[in-house]
């Protein structure tokens, strides 16, 4: 059996496919798969593809129809043999040693997941930053849930969005826990506005133990061609929704888990409002604020959130929102934006 199988879902990268695949294919730890999922790629991503695989016998090649990251993802896990399985996105990269230092922590402790940080990039000039966490072992359910509760949202009086990152590229997860019945799989990001969070939070609920190390070994690219930054989606409002609802009936039961949840729709949110406010299309600005002013949802969720807890500026998203003033909503949001963007370059 190979120790680890690489996962990576390709779609017109042509740019960056080379610098991704031989990333992992330099993995100081040999015994590794490599699977491409080429997602209906429309340039020479899928030549690329085949071209690896003729070099090294470790690389896999699925060619399929586009449906998205998400659904490529699944394609991988179906043809994985690996005792963990890890997810690389095809405009990023890995260090050498990643692999192999992950795998050594994952089988010192018998651990589930093994996550790391990773360095990501600030804009196209190169400057990078460290996203990471301490070291530290979970050991059991209750520290594992409080871990997840933590990635899905902080606590609504806590100063950062989460804890912890959502992303799946930031580690190894064992298959036997992603296999176990039912299997685990992902959401299309077409339906959902986080597939990633909704893999973490499935697995982390079978998971007994979990090892994160500190070190940055991921290498987060800038790309203005990815998915997650491009302009508004009109969308997102319904994508939020079913979030909403996939994360609750996860997690029913659980009251506090109810609070997080929220704060991440909320956080999301306004998110989104931010990129409705940067659009330059006016006439698609004002239907995707009405959306959202008149939408029942939203402010059934806005009203039950601790909003007395918020920071300021989402007590004044909250305000304008259940409010229903656009023009306010608006200009707050471009201006919020253009003071992170200020302070950003400070």
């Amino acid at each position: 059996m190979k120790k680890v199988s690489v996962i990576i879902p390709v779609y017109n990268m042509e740019k960056y496919l080379e610098r991704c695949v031989t990333s992992v294919r330099k993995q100081t730890l040999d015994e590794i798969e490599i699977i491409l999922v080429d997602d209906g790629s429309r340039d020479y991503s899928s030549y690329l593809c085949d071209l690896h695989a003729k070099d090294d016998p470790r690389i896999k090649v699925i060619h399929k129809e586009n449906m998205g990251v998400g659904l490529a993802r699944n394609s991988g896990l179906d043809m994985a043999e690996g005792e963990y399985v890890t997810f690389i996105d095809s405009d990023d990269y890995i260090h050498p040693e990643t692999l192999e230092k992950a795998y050594a922590k994952a089988k010192e402790h018998d651990a589930d997941i093994v996550r790391y940080g990773c360095m990501k990039e600030k804009s196209e000039k190169g400057e990078w930053i460290a996203v990471i966490e301490p070291n530290c072992l979970l050991d059991g359910k209750d520290e594992i849930h409080r871990y997840m509760l933590d990635l899905i949202a902080s606590e609504p009086a806590g100063k950062k969005e989460r804890l912890h990152g959502m992303g799946v590229w930031s580690g190894i997860y064992k298959r036997e826990v992603i296999e176990n019945t039912p299997p685990i799989r992902f959401f299309s990001e077409r339906d959902v506005v986080s597939e990633d969070l909704l893999f973490n939070v499935m697995f982390l609920q079978r998971a007994r133990c979990l090892c994160n190390m500190s070190e940055s070994f991921y290498f987060y690219c800038h790309n203005t061609s990815s998915l997650t930054r491009g302009d508004f989606n009109p969308q997102t409002v319904d994508r939020l929704k079913k979030q909403h609802g996939v994360l609750s009936s996860c997690l029913r039961g659980c009251s506090e888990a109810s609070f997080r949840i929220d704060r991440f729709y909320v956080g999301m949110l306004c998110s989104y409002i931010q990129k409705i406010a940067a659009s330059k299309d006016t006439k698609t600005k004002k239907s995707a604020l009405d959306d959202v002013l008149n939408n029942d949802f939203i402010h059934d969720v806005v009203k039950r959130y601790a909003t007395f807890t918020m920071p300021i500026q989402r007590k004044m998203y909250s305000l304008f929102i259940l409010k229903k003033k656009r023009i306010l909503l608006l200009f707050f949001a471009m201006a919020y934006r253009l003071m992170k963007e200020i302070l950003n370059k400070d």
